[in-house]
């Protein structure tokens, strides 16, 4: 038994303690490749996934699982990276060297969004991807990459804050131009594009987008894929019965199974004779 934190990039994976400790990209290939065959590579995750178990019943068998061959686990705090309760890299460096210097191991487990990057390019498909700020500049390779793969990028806000639909329109304002200026910094990428979180929109997002002239862009297609108590499958039907022409696709590329509920819309546009657009081609939006 030795002590261990879990940081999973796309959902907490085990909640028997979901008090948060942000852990940064530490680990060797060799441990990684271990637990990811006692947990996301393992039978109770796609029952799990799939909707077939319970969160607990999956976590639970799991851990079982890694006991029996040797290897348990004793998670003392799972995070998952959207809840920011960490915002800065100093923060997270601390931190992780304060684990270690208590006996923690650290793993860091998810290569979700390359998956879904791969994905694309064997596809020949281009997508926009609307960043988080914060997020952008813990893995800048990632912004560079999807830059340099022709996808449109778009403004998420700096850090989605739960409250940013109540703050004011100048501190809305601060927040979209701090993003932008990371996103020319890291990539040197311009953009105008605008997503709100939870695609809230009021008087005080308005001023800000006329403020920032950004172009704010919405969804015609709410795929929930962020509930994972639904399978890939089922998420994929959804999106499935409310296709049509000039459809925007909602999908996030940091949930488990990601890319493989990106192969099955993929798959089904292609049977059914859609085409693809990033949100500039299918608008007409000159880039800056």
């Amino acid at each position: 038994m030795y002590k261990s934190i879990v940081f999973d990039l796309g959902g907490v994976m085990i909640d028997f303690d979901p008090r948060g400790y942000l852990v940064d990209r530490l680990c060797n290939a060799e441990t990684e490749e271990e637990v990811y065959d006692l947990t996301f590579g393992s039978e109770e995750w796609k029952l799990l996934d799939a909707g077939l178990i319970s969160r607990f019943d999956g976590n639970h068998r799991m851990l079982e699982k890694a006991r029996a061959a040797g290897c348990a686990f004793e998670v003392q705090g799972v995070l998952d990276d959207w809840l920011h309760i960490l915002h800065t890299r100093h923060r997270m460096q601390e931190l992780v060297r304060r684990l270690k210097s208590h006996g923690y191991c650290v793993y860091y487990l998810s290569n979700i969004p390359q998956d879904v990057l791969d994905l694309l390019r064997e596809r020949g498909v281009r997508a926009t991807f609307f960043l988080v700020g914060a997020k952008a500049e813990r893995h800048p390779e990632l912004v560079r990459r999807i830059a340099a793969e022709g996808h449109d990028t778009g403004i998420h806000t700096w850090e989605h804050a739960a409250g940013f639909p109540m703050r004011s329109s100048w501190a809305m304002t601060a927040d979209i131009l701090r993003c932008r200026e990371s996103l020319r910094q890291i990539a040197g990428v311009e953009t105008h594009l605008f997503r709100p979180p939870f695609g809230v929109t009021n008087p005080m997002v308005a001023r800000a987008v006329k403020r920032t002239q950004s172009r704010c862009i919405g969804w015609s297609v709410r795929s929930f894929d962020t509930l994972l108590r639904r399978s890939r499958e089922a998420v994929a039907e959804r999106i499935a019965r409310r296709l049509g022409d000039g459809k925007v696709i909602l999908l996030h590329d940091d949930r488990p199974g990601a890319d493989r509920l990106l192969r099955l819309v993929l798959d089904d546009l292609k049977r059914r004779g859609y085409g693809t657009a990033t949100v500039c081609e299918l608008f007409k939006i000159e880039k800056p």
